[in-house]
């Protein structure tokens, strides 16, 4: 089941149109923004998006313009982990990368331990009403999410259509703490 409701979100979200992902991300992002816990957090994680996942670049511009720390996600391909750095001048600062992802550049920007980081916006392919989370299937956020300190906030970031009653979940899931869509702010914790 778990495949086949992966699957199924990648089809429907993939058939958005990009004028549908800008208008839809902006709502989403209206609300991640507007969330008390992104108020109070001085370092913020956000990400850059790839497969019409919910836009959250204009994230990276407020948490600068709050004077907040902003940290990106990079790929470590040898590891098969996330790593995450600082990033002050996205323009730049970013790279595309291996598998045509854009992400920090390791000479120009600083490691960030993960203990260090209070709010991370987590993408996902599906979340449920309870927090679970499905991604692509690698496990490099639920693993990144796993070395985050106790008191950071892990925020998932969807469409409505995203979101469904239930789903499959593993010992090794990380469930978020509050799901932001178009429509719907849950917290779960």
């Amino acid at each position: 089941m778990k495949t086949t409701l992966r699957e199924r979100m990648k089809r429907a979200r993939l058939a958005m149109s990009k004028v549908e992902v800008r208008r839809r991300s902006a709502l989403v992002v209206e609300r991640f923004l507007a969330l008390e816990a992104y108020g109070a957090s001085p370092s913020v994680m956000a990400y850059l998006p790839v497969r019409n996942e919910v836009d959250a670049t204009v994230v990276m511009t407020h948490v600068l313009n709050d004077g907040k720390v902003l940290v990106l996600p990079r790929m470590d391909y040898e590891a098969n982990r996330i790593v995450p750095h600082r990033v002050t001048e996205p323009a730049e600062q970013l790279v595309l990368g291996r598998m045509g992802l854009v992400e920090p550049d390791a000479a120009r920007t600083d490691l960030v331990a993960p203990e260090a980081i209070n709010l991370v916006a987590v993408p996902g392919l599906v979340f449920d009403r309870q927090g679970n989370r499905i991604g692509w299937g690698r496990g490099y956020y639920d693993a990144f999410l796993a070395a985050l300190g106790r008191r950071a906030r892990r925020i998932g970031l969807a469409y409505d259509f995203q979101v469904v009653d239930s789903i499959e979940h593993d010992g090794h899931d990380i469930p978020m703490d509050v799901v932001v869509t178009e429509h719907a702010t849950v917290e779960f914790r």
